[in-house]
């Protein structure tokens, strides 16, 4: 389960000071109340920025891992958005182009693909708990 790791540190002076040290999972969200093992469990890599590190925890009795995902990388998903915003103007605009009119399983597809993308960005952002 990914959780939210509020910090003020770029993606640059994170991965320079290796703010994935500093991160704390003060309970379990799967055991709120305690009495759970919960421990550290590493960290995972990020493919950006260069050098990123997630760190994780497990519970035992559980049976989950948890990360904490830096606010950068959480904000970033607003990009998505804009991205999706300009697809919806997009799409409108290529609606009524010949290429498309002429190749409509191409308009649906690229239609389908965007309700996807949208769909994961509201159900992804809603899924975010802070700590």
């Amino acid at each position: 389960m990914q959780l939210r790791f509020e910090t003020t540190l770029s993606a640059n002076e994170y991965v320079a000071t290796q703010g994935w040290h500093t991160a704390v999972l003060p309970s379990c969200p799967l055991h709120p109340q305690g009495g759970c093992s919960l421990a550290r469990h590493g960290t995972y890599t990020r493919t950006t920025p260069v050098g990123m590190r997630i760190p994780r925890w497990y519970c035992p009795q559980g049976h989950r891992t948890f990360s904490l995902l830096p606010d950068f990388l959480i904000s970033s998903r607003a990009i998505y958005l804009e991205h999706l915003l300009h697809w919806n103007v997009l799409s409108c605009k290529l609606s009524n182009l010949t290429v498309l009119n002429k190749r409509p399983i191409l308009y649906a597809w690229m239609t389908l693909l965007y309700q996807a993308l949208y769909a994961g960005f509201v159900d992804g952002l809603s899924s975010y708990k802070r700590y």
